[in-house]
This record gives C-alpha cells, structure tokens and sequence, in this order.
C-alpha cells in the first residue's frame, strides 16, 4: 500500500484533531503530490512535495488536503497538531518513534533511531493501526498507521 492509497482507506476527519486547515502557497513548479502527502516550506514559505529520505523536520511540515492538479498555485493543508494517518515503510513496534522516508516516488514512515532525535528527523510516534485501535501490535510494512505528532 502506498501513501496515495490513503485516499481509499482513510478520510480527514475529526478523529485526527486537533488539527489547524490553511491554504499553502505553492513553489512555482511544485512536484506532484497526493491526498496526505507531506508538504515542506522553502525559505520563501512556500510549500512543496518533499521528495528527500530522511528528511529533518526543523523547518516545519503540512499535509496536503487535497491531490495535486496542474496549474495549482496553493492547496488546502493540515497542520499537525495531533494525529495523522501514513503508511507504515516497514516493520514498526509499537509506540516507536517514527521519521519520513522517501523511496520509489512514495513517502512513508519508518522506524527511527536514537541518533534520530538530536537530527531533527523524529516526527513522532507509533500511535495504532488505523484499523485497530484497540491493540498495540507491530506494523507491517505498507499498514495504514495512526502517527502521533510532536511527541517525544
């Protein structure tokens, strides 16, 4: 499952307050983007797909609430305040910590590592399954996962 699948699995609603909408300008040539990808500020403030494994996060981040068509020059945003649906890009236990990875044209989020933290690449934790909300239980890759922002 890839992130743009999303779109058939979840929906934005209030399960993921709370959460701020803004309209987000856009880079003149934006790359193109799907239903949550994550959006990344230039110097300029204007947003863009993030396209970098690895990524730090210092600079702050949206959710794009809406899929991209040509001749956009701002889209409908979420501004993390809580939690968020992804795809999980590989095994994650259970309340782990969790940074963006970036392969074969998708964004997921992936299992992060100690050295992680002082980088500024954590961009939170492991809440659940978006299926299962009941039980802790490891992700698997490509599960649609519940991400709990800004939480160390």
């Amino acid at each position: 499952m890839t992130p743009n699948l999303l779109e058939g699995v979840v929906r934005y609603q209030p399960a993921y307050e709370p959460w701020y909408i803004y309209k987000a300008q856009l880079v003149a040539a934006p790359a193109s983007y799907e239903f949550m990808d994550v959006l990344f500020p230039d110097s300029a403030g204007k947003f863009d797909r993030l396209v970098t494994d690895d990524a730090v996060v210092d600079t702050g981040y949206a959710l794009a609430l809406e899929k991209f068509t040509t001749g956009d020059t701002e889209v409908q945003v979420a501004v993390p305040g809580s939690l968020f649906p992804f795809i999980a890009g590989g095994v994650i236990r259970p309340t782990q910590l969790v940074k963006f990875a970036f392969a074969a044209s998708k964004q997921t989020m992936v299992a992060a590592l100690a050295v992680d933290i002082p980088l500024g690449k954590v961009f939170g934790r492991l809440r659940n399954h978006h299926e299962d909300h009941e039980n802790l239980i490891v992700s698997a890759n490509g599960d649609p996962v519940i991400i709990l922002t800004g939480l160390m």
